[in-house]
């Protein structure tokens, strides 16, 4: 059985369209039954749509992190703490600082075959299992590039000239692929 830790904030609860996508790739592990997973899921603590979590899935453990994405001096705290933790910062990063205590101590009591990283800002946490403890990492399709380089409506295309932030990001996802 293939023990995999699966870092996915858009899973659990549902309540959109990213949210449903990594909801039925867990949905076909766990009907698979080969594959024994730990999942860290972001839970917005004010969430503005219902959700729907009525799954067939079955999963080792179940960790929700609460992340509020209103600026307060909190989440500016904790901004502050990714920087340190992660090398780079950028809207929305906080979740990972908030995440690293328990994805650290998910490491400490299983042998993982895989890390896989869905939807920003699990690659943080990705390249920190990589890195630190040499995981093997599977990184979503769209964690290769910043959420300004995403298509229009949601970035600005593939030919936005890159900021400082940009290249930090796409230099974490080329440690990835070595």
């Amino acid at each position: 059985m293939k023990k995999i830790l699966m870092i996915a904030p858009a899973s659990i609860p549902i309540n959109g369209a990213e949210h449903i996508v990594n909801a039925k790739l867990l949905e076909a592990f766990s009907l698979d039954g080969n594959f024994e997973i730990d999942l860290i899921a972001k839970k917005h603590k004010w969430e503005h749509y219902p959700s729907n979590s009525k799954l067939n899935l079955n999963l080792k453990s179940l960790n929700i992190i609460e992340v509020d994405n209103k600026f307060t001096l909190i989440t500016l705290w904790q901004h502050f703490l990714t920087l340190l933790y992660f090398g780079i910062v950028f809207k929305g990063a906080h979740w990972a600082a908030k995440a690293l205590p328990i994805v650290k101590k998910l490491v400490a009591n299983n042998q993982y075959d895989y890390v896989l990283t869905k939807d920003t800002p699990s690659l943080l946490l990705g390249y920190y299992l990589k890195k630190k403890y040499g995981l093997k990492w599977v990184a979503t399709w769209n964690d290769p590039y910043p959420v300004s380089k995403y298509p229009h409506p949601y970035g600005l295309g593939l030919n936005r000239k890159e900021t400082f932030i940009d290249k930090l990001q796409i230099n974490i996802m080329k440690i990835r692929i070595t």
